[in-house]
């Protein structure tokens, strides 16, 4: 009878122990971006990015002392610049990228990931001006979520999020050309 009575009681603290956890999040510098972290789990860093201009968002997190060596990373990227950005990059310091995920903009447009083990560049084909998804966001198993390798970090590890959208001197450049151009037509009439 006593040996059931500490079989349950063993069984009832293992069932309603909290889960491992890989990581703990511990700054978040947003440069006056949104940034909301609630929907990460004790083996996922699940980020929701609102950036409102083209700071860095930067990401410090610490590995905890549990088996998780691994911790996938999704996220959606909100523009709210008023720009289409251009390209996306991640790069991470005390720790790598083991796999770099998928990446897909609004209404379906295509964006390429490329990188190394420091970095991941997500290139959209053409200027994305509402939203990103980075990894598996929606959790359907459709797209491959971002691997952080935090396995020999020995001090914070931290991940940061740039965007880039063209630079005022490219638009003026650009609108300086479609004047001479229509100067050029009128011109021919």
């Amino acid at each position: 009878m006593n040996i059931r009575h500490t079989l349950a009681a063993a069984l009832c603290a293992f069932a309603l122990a909290p889960a491992a956890h890989a990581y703990t999040l511990d700054v978040v510098v947003a440069n006056g971006n949104n940034v909301d972290t609630s929907f990460s789990t004790p083996d996922m860093l699940s980020i929701d990015f609102g950036l409102i201009n083209t700071l860095p968002v930067t990401l410090t997190l610490t590995r905890d002392e549990s088996d998780l060596p691994m911790l996938d990373f999704n996220a959606i990227v909100r523009n709210y610049i008023g720009f289409g950005f251009e390209s996306l990059t991640l790069t991470i310091s005390g720790g790598l990228f083991n796999t770099l995920g998928s990446a897909g903009g609004t209404f379906g447009s295509v964006a390429t990931v490329t990188g190394s083990f420091d970095t991941a560049r997500i290139s959209f084909s053409g200027p994305e001006y509402v939203e990103a998804a980075l990894g598996d966001w929606f959790l359907d198993g459709s797209q491959t979520d971002f691997v952080l390798d935090i396995a020999n970090a020995t001090g914070p590890v931290t991940l940061t999020l740039t965007a880039a959208v063209p630079e005022p001197e490219s638009w003026a450049m650009m609108l300086a050309g479609l004047g001479l151009l229509g100067a050029a037509a009128r011109r021919r009439r």
